[in-house]
């Protein structure tokens, strides 16, 4: 049996059990969003996304 599950999913759970169990601050949670989102807008975005997407291809088969 197979389960297909979006990887947006999977990184949702793992923030909301992570932020329950730490209770981070806000600053240092808009910092880190921040941080990702000028890091996948710069030139490392294509290959985090290759890398990333490779994994999970090898994960699936």
């Amino acid at each position: 049996m197979t389960i297909s599950l979006p990887l947006i999913v999977v990184a949702g759970v793992l923030a909301y059990f992570g932020f329950r169990l730490y209770k981070p601050p806000g600053w240092l949670v808009a910092v880190l969003i921040l941080g990702g989102l000028l890091l996948a807008y710069s030139d490392a975005g294509p290959p985090i996304h290759d890398g990333v997407q490779t994994s999970v291809n090898d994960l699936n088969d």
